[in-house]
């Protein structure tokens, strides 16, 4: 099998992925700084880059920020490396990774070595061999690293085991959740009866003499949404004094969290819906795999452990001030109402905002939680995710990028300069765009990056960019996935490399105007 995985896994893109496009974004600046000032040698492959003087100064001033950003990264397991290949490369099997200092403190500058994947998860030296940054990138870049630790934390999300835990509530299994729902909806009825009248009365009279019917209905329909908000708390309310059997938490679960699903539109806790399984996929109809998880969760009852799980707290946005619309605040009791399936998780953006809330924080900037912000910007640009699905293809789509990395995030000398001008570096400048003009309306914040506007624009180009291509969705290619077919699923997607071209490139070209954005405007 080429990358086998849970039936549920939800994460957006691999791991590998996630690291490799942002160390892409990063050698794509360190070029800009490279040529910007002026000490690049005369056989470099750029000769006149599609780039405003003013977007280069800024690409120079955030490599020189984030170059002194502490990597954050925990001692290495072992300083000695295990793969005789890596030892012979580097002539030791001790490197001396910071002279003695404290190692989460090393400047990314100063990180000595290419990062690997599993750093934290391997045993040894956590080296990543036979790292490159690229054929066309080797003239400005020969020992520069931090785009490895960059890429590392950027996948560090997918390893948040604790952001969902999940359990058996008695009184949502066997499709026992179908009487919450009603019980919710009975109480609406009377709640509204006796609402409305208090509310609406003088503006319905008003609407008679103004001739504006609407008036009325507007406030009649506010006023049932309200009576049924206020039974929806009652039942609730109740049903949270049910305990939640059992604790599961895995990396098929951890996911839920990272999708932003735009063509359902639904704006009931966020400024968009995140995954919301009984209603996935680009037509709000689940497919199979969606269908057998609500089964089993209607069936069983299975349930989120609000108490346990970090996720609906850490993704609550509150206070935001970013000119999105703070989270609609949920409780134990909203979480625990019904089956995990008929729940709408928080939508990635607000892993991204929250990542840059605590890489802002005290006592100063934290790298790791930058990568949460790249992560969020990437996930926005996987079709299944912007379509809150982790059927419809997810798995064997995901599988076909990582089998396309050399031709989708290579760096090639003959190609990649027509490339950078003419695609990423348009692109880049177009979501600068989004922050700058974010920073001159709101002057009091004008250090600030809405990330969560700079999300939901590549989540909505990314599905303007899918849903042109019906086919992308094929949940009959998830299906196969599971089965001895899995290979020739994987390689189906393969077919589907130029849109796959265009979605990476808009990962790309975001990641990079967010790390501008973010390193100019550091002290």
């Amino acid at each position: 099998m080429l990358l086998a995985q849970p039936v549920t896994t939800s994460f957006a893109y691999n791991q590998d992925t996630h690291k490799l496009l942002v160390d892409y974004a990063w050698q794509i600046m360190l070029a800009i700084d490279s040529i910007g000032r002026g000490i690049t040698p005369p056989e470099q492959p750029f000769r006149n880059l599609a780039i405003s003087a003013d977007f280069s100064d800024r690409v120079q001033r955030a490599v020189k920020k984030i170059h002194s950003l502490p990597a954050n990264l925990p001692p290495p397991k072992d300083t000695r490396c295990a793969e005789p290949e890596l030892i012979q490369q580097l002539g030791t099997n001790t490197p001396d990774w910071n002279n003695g200092g404290d190692f989460s403190k090393v400047p990314l500058d100063l990180v000595r070595y290419p990062i690997a994947l599993d750093y934290e998860s391997g045993n040894d030296c956590g080296i990543q061999l036979k790292w490159s940054p690229g054929t066309a990138y080797q003239y400005f870049n020969k020992n520069d690293y931090s785009g490895t630790v960059l890429g590392y934390w950027a996948q560090y999300p997918d390893s948040l085991l604790d952001d969902f835990h999940v359990g058996v509530k008695p009184t949502s299994a066997g499709g026992m959740s179908a009487i919450n729902e009603g019980l919710a909806l009975a109480g609406a009825v009377p709640a509204a009866t006796v609402w409305v009248p208090v509310k609406c009365a003088w503006k319905c009279l008003k609407s008679l003499v103004s001739f504006s019917p609407s008036d009325c209905g507007d406030c009649c329909k506010d006023a049932i949404n309200a009576g049924a908000n206020a039974a929806h708390d009652v039942v609730s309310g109740v049903e949270s004094i049910v305990p939640i059997v059992g604790d599961i938490k895995n990396d098929a679960i951890v996911g839920m969290s990272h999708h932003i699903n735009v063509p359902l539109d639904n704006t009931d806790y966020d400024d968009l819906s995140g995954l919301l399984i009984a209603r996935a996929g680009p037509f709000g109809v689940p497919g199979a795999l969606e269908s057998v998880a609500i089964a089993l969760a209607d069936a069983t009852g299975a349930t989120v452990r609000y108490d346990d799980s970090d996720a609906p707290k850490n993704y609550d946005v509150r206070n935001a001030q970013d000119g999105s619309p703070d989270s609609r605040h949920r409780d134990a009791g909203d979480w625990e109402f019904l089956p995990f399936v008929h729940t709408p998780m928080p939508p990635v953006d607000n892993l991204g905002w929250y990542g840059l809330q605590k890489f802002n924080a005290q006592p100063g900037p934290n790298t790791k939680f930058l990568g949460f912000a790249l992560h969020a910007i990437a996930d926005a640009t996987v079709p299944m995710h912007v379509a809150g699905a982790f059927g419809w293809g997810h798995r064997p789509y995901e599988d076909a990028v990582t089998l396309l990395h050399p031709d989708l995030l290579a760096a090639d000398r003959e190609t990649e300069p027509q490339r950078v001008n003419t695609i990423l570096l348009p692109r880049a400048q177009g979501y600068y765009k989004i922050i700058s003009d974010w920073r001159a309306a709101h002057p009091e914040n004008a250090t600030g990056v809405p990330i969560r506007a700079l999300v939901t624009a590549v989540a909505k180009t990314s599905w303007s960019t899918a849903r042109a291509d019906p086919s992308l969705f094929n949940d009959t290619l998830s299906v196969a996935y599971l089965s001895p077919a899995q290979d020739e699923a994987v390689l189906a997607y393969t077919l589907k490399k130029p849109i796959m071209q265009q979605l990476l490139d808009e990962a790309v070209a975001a990641s990079i105007a967010f790390l501008v954005a973010t390193g100019e405007v550091l002290p």
